[in-house]
């Protein structure tokens, strides 16, 4: 159990050096600033209630709002990226929570591809349908990333991760009690 809490005391090293160029400095320094952070949670935030608002039978009219709202989130998502590609180069590729980020990106990349040739041919000649689902879905799991700076909840996520080995166990007894009686 002590090694299992040591281990959750490390911290991994998720950021690269702050570059010598001046742009590139200036994106690390935007790209890594508390207040974008924030921005990055508002928006994973909205996107939740995009997502939840999302219904099969809508009208016309919110579905085009929802697909703008959507459009604007991939845009977000891929200029969070493009700044820190420009601010730690090819060292992005380093933290999980990053390479989480690239696909995301290149999801969002597709949904608005698929958007565009949609568009130019006034038809829906390509459909994503259960893919740009699970594409908002996915953009909820950043929201873990974001909440870093919050000690609460990182608290409350170690001794959940923590004392799941004991809720297996819990869970392992029940079973068995369960086919037992």
């Amino acid at each position: 159990m002590e090694i299992l809490q040591a281990v959750f005391r490390l911290k991994p090293i998720d950021r690269a050096p702050e570059p010598r160029n001046q742009l590139r400095r200036w994106c690390y320094r935007l790209a890594y600033s508390r207040w974008f952070d924030r921005f990055m949670l508002l928006t994973v935030d909205l996107n939740i209630v995009l997502t939840a608002t999302t219904v099969n039978g809508a009208p016309a009219r919110l579905t085009k709002v929802q697909d703008a709202a959507n459009t604007v989130f991939s845009a977000v998502v891929i200029l969070e990226l493009l700044f820190k590609v420009m601010a730690m180069g090819l060292q992005i590729g380093r933290s999980n929570w990053h390479k989480l980020d690239v696909l995301l990106s290149m999801a969002a990349l597709a949904d608005i591809a698929t958007q565009i040739v949609n568009a130019a041919s006034h038809t829906t000649t390509v459909k994503l349908g259960a893919f740009k689902k699970v594409l908002m879905l996915a953009r909820v799991a950043r929201m873990f990333r974001l909440l870093r700076h919050v000690k609460g909840i990182q608290m409350l996520l170690s001794t959940l991760v923590i004392s799941l080995p004991a809720i297996v166990n819990v869970g392992a007894l029940l079973l068995l009690l369960f086919f037992i009686c």
